[in-house]
């Protein structure tokens, strides 16, 4: 049965605050100095540079909720450096993302961002929804998950297991557990068009 608009935003909001959650539960089991550690060799800031940049987005959506700006970040802030900080904040946008659950929010969402174009650096708006860009937070959360999870790992603290990791992945290897071949891929076929995220027949 199809969710109605308020169903499907609910549960997006569920997905992502369980994801925060995710995130509030490595900060709890990370050391300060794990924190804060810089990674060059991997190509990567800290851990609390990482958490700065979701909570970012999170920000962004929240700010206004009739415009989103993820271009409009605060670097450098406290989320950064102190773990205690970063958990006071994971807890202020969950209860924000409550809220927004809870309320009749906007559906339709403009989005700024910039383009460049012939070498010139433009700044366009693209027309979005909160649904969309809930989504969105919810992948791009996951995938930082996982980046945390690997720098955690580095450092040599313990990561919880299923931290990071898509839930569509989570359920494919449950699939394999269970012997599914329905979840086997099926090899490529004549007619076959690869469309950069799903083949398609033509």
């Amino acid at each position: 049965m199809e969710q109605t608009m308020d169903e499907s935003r609910r549960a997006l909001i569920a997905e992502n605050i369980n994801l925060l959650s995710q995130l509030r539960t490595l900060i709890t089991q990370t050391s300060s100095s794990t924190f804060q550690r810089q990674h060059p060799d991997l190509g990567s800031g800290s851990i609390g540079e990482q958490v700065r940049h979701v909570l970012n987005h999170y920000e962004s959506l929240l700010r206004d909720c009739t415009t989103v700006d993820y271009e409009n970040r605060t670097r450098g802030s406290s989320v950064e450096t102190a773990p205690s900080f970063a958990l006071f904040r994971i807890d202020e946008i969950s209860q924000e993302l409550q809220q927004l659950a809870q309320g009749s929010g906007p559906s339709r969402v403009r989005m700024p961002e910039t383009v460049t174009i012939s070498g010139q650096k433009r700044r366009v708006h693209l027309d979005s929804t909160m649904e969309r860009e809930l989504s969105f937070l919810a992948s791009h959360t996951t995938h930082h998950l996982a980046l945390i999870r690997i720098l955690a790992t580095v450092a040599g603290s313990r990561v919880p297991s299923g931290v990071g990791i898509a839930k569509s992945t989570q359920d494919y290897r449950q699939s394999l557990d269970q012997g599914d071949g329905a979840a086997q891929p099926r090899p490529l076929a004549a007619g076959d068009v690869f469309t950069g995220r799903k083949r398609a027949s033509t």
